[in-house]
């Protein structure tokens, strides 16, 4: 072993190390870190998912926890200063992970392992990535990214596709938080009862992370306290240039509003109609929608119930 790099797991060594200084970043061995080079385990980045719950959790994959240059640390040395192995730092991406609460059963969720092959996936695919490589939500207001909203039939892979956006992000060391809208209007109103900083202590997450991410937006009975629960979330992140990426099941555009209306919750009868579900516009009102429309790309994804196919 060279006698410059410390053997693991030893008490003290790790302070000594950094303050005696160590081998460069360019004259370590390329299997001496498991960060230099993308390895089958973790892809290079230095993380894993685990299916713990009801969330999706990450933790530091082993070859960052084994490494003999940082003990689990995710740093090495280089001109005589500590820095991250790479850019985040893993310790960083797993600690957002798991402030995200992204579903368990999509933990494995990538957009390169999306299979739903029906309708325009391929195109919806395309747009996604190409918005994903152009996104900077954190840059100056007139460079901002727009945020996106994914329409589409029950089963098409909305919720997948935000998942996956969700962990792109975060492995870009962006913030994000994952809400089911419906269970948050659940959770709220379970808070009615309480004082009112108990209540905006839900929502303030939701407004100052980086990107939020809300499934099934529109969901429920269209009640005046969902439509409030819409304006404070939208705007919110409007009022701070921040972006929403979304599902929803409604339509997105008032011109295929050729529907014949029922509850959204409601068991339909054989094969799903999309025109059962109204206008994104009648769910969330003109004024957020309109808001929505100058913020988000909206794209309808189309296809087959995967979920069917699959059973």
């Amino acid at each position: 072993m060279d006698a410059s790099i410390p053997p693991p797991h030893k008490p003290g060594r790790l302070t000594a190390f950094l303050k005696e200084g160590g081998p460069e970043l360019g004259e370590l061995k390329a299997d001496s870190c498991g960060l230099l080079e993308r390895q089958s385990c973790c892809q290079g980045f230095g993380v894993t998912m685990l299916a713990q719950g009801a969330f999706a959790r990450a933790e530091l994959c082993s070859c960052v926890k084994n490494c003999r240059i940082c003990l689990g640390r995710a740093q090495n040395v280089a001109s005589g200063f500590a820095k991250d192995c790479r850019t985040p730092s893993p310790v960083r991406v797993v600690n957002i992970l798991n402030e995200a609460t992204l579903p368990v059963r999509y933990q494995n969720a990538r957009l390169d392992s999306f299979q739903n092959l029906s309708g325009n996936h391929s195109q919806v695919l395309s747009k996604v990535r190409n918005w994903l490589n152009q996104f900077n939500p954190l840059g100056p207001k007139d460079s901002q990214s727009k945020g996106v909203i994914l329409g589409g039939n029950v089963g098409v892979g909305k919720t997948f596709l935000l998942v996956a956006i969700g962990k792109y992000l975060a492995f870009k060391g962006l913030t994000v938080k994952f809400v089911d809208f419906f269970q948050l209007i659940t959770e709220i109103k379970a808070q009615l009862g309480s004082r009112q900083e108990f209540y905006h202590s839900l929502l303030a997450p939701l407004i100052n992370v980086d990107v939020l991410l809300v499934d099934e937006l529109g969901k429920g009975r269209q009640t005046e306290f969902e439509h409030t629960i819409i304006d404070q979330l939208v705007m919110g992140r409007y009022n701070q240039n921040k972006v929403i990426v979304a599902s929803t099941n409604c339509l997105l555009f008032a011109d295929q509003a050729y529907y014949a209306q029922r509850p959204l919750d409601q068991e339909g009868q054989g094969q799903f109609n999309p025109k059962a579900f109204p206008p994104l516009v009648d769910t969330v009102g003109e004024r957020i929608y309109s808001r929505l429309t100058e913020t988000t790309h909206m794209w309808e994804l189309t296809g087959d119930d995967y979920r069917r196919k699959k059973g």
